[in-house]
Parts: structure tokens; sequence; C-alpha cells
């Protein structure tokens, strides 16, 4: 089970779940964090699914405004501390960049090892979930920010979600 933390500076635990045959009872064996460290960390993470590939497909919400953000910006200057960079005002916009994309964790191992990505080709907004269709190329993506909007994904290739196109509606 993953299971995201909607806060900031944001987070994912992995867990081991153990069910008795016989009440169908649930009980937790084991839990760690995920590690977002190759992605430049995580943010307010939000609504996920788990996809038809068996991956878990999250997603951060409300993404900093990039064209206010400076070193005295609490939203970016907390994550960029934690992943070791000092509050300067360069150092809060392109950690703030890395925030508001939909995070795909990925577990690698039986002992609950994982990878993370970032899927850049999906937008950047404040994703409130993103959710894949059974043809494992089309994503609906629904924005949980102020005026957002309604998109949708197309894939190039099935069961990868690092290039396609992203169209969004208009009424």
């Amino acid at each position: 089970a993953i299971t995201a933390l909607e806060c900031r500076i944001g987070g994912a635990y992995i867990s081991e779940i153990n069910q008795d045959a016989q009440t169908g009872k649930l009980s937790v064996k084991s839990t760690k964090s995920v590690d977002f460290s190759d992605v430049n960390g995580t943010y307010i993470n939000c609504a996920g699914m788990t996809t038809p590939w068996n991956s878990h497909l999250g997603s951060e919400e409300y993404e900093p405004n990039m064209r206010t953000v400076d070193e005295t910006d609490a939203k970016t200057t907390s994550i960029a501390k934690y992943n070791g960079f000092t509050a300067t005002a360069a150092n809060s916009k392109y950690v703030g960049y890395h925030m508001g994309w939909i995070p795909e964790i990925k577990v690698t191992s039986d002992v609950g090892a994982t990878s993370v990505v970032k899927h850049f080709s999906m937008g950047r907004a404040a994703h409130e979930l993103a959710y894949v269709m059974p043809d494992k190329k089309t994503v609906y993506l629904s924005d949980d920010g102020t005026n957002g909007g309604l998109y949708m994904f197309i894939a190039d290739v099935a069961e990868d979600l690092s290039a396609g196109k992203l169209y969004a509606a208009k009424w």
C-alpha cells in the first residue's frame, strides 16, 4: 500500500499489508518512507491510483507561483533546505519548478524498494488525481487549484507516461 502525505514538504509511505485469511482483517507488517531524493523531493502529495501496470500514480498539489517566489517564500525554502540548498531566490526557484507534477512510484523489490519519476509531460498544475484508463495510454487529470482545469494526456506508448500529448478542456 502507498500512503501519500498531503502536507509540506510532502512524502509517501510504502507499507506491506497482511490479511487474515479467516476474518479478512488487515494489519501492517512493515512501513517505510518512499525516497524522493532522485526527483528533488515532493510536495503536498494528494490523491493517487494504482495503474493498470501496478505502479502508484500520485499527484502534487498547489505548486508555487514561480513569478513571486524568492528566498522568503516558505513554500519553496523549506523544501530547498530539505534538499541541501541554502535559502536564496535562485535555489527557491530551482526547487519550486520541481513541484506540481505527477509522480509515479514503482515498487522494485519484494522488500519494498521503490523508484520514483515525475512525469513532466503531463503538465505542472495543482494536480488532484491522475486517472489511467484501461487503454494504458489515456490519463485524465484534474486540477485542485483556483481557476484550474481538466486535462487529458495520451501517452505515445502504453504503460509509459514519459511522452505524449496533453490536452486542456475548453468551455
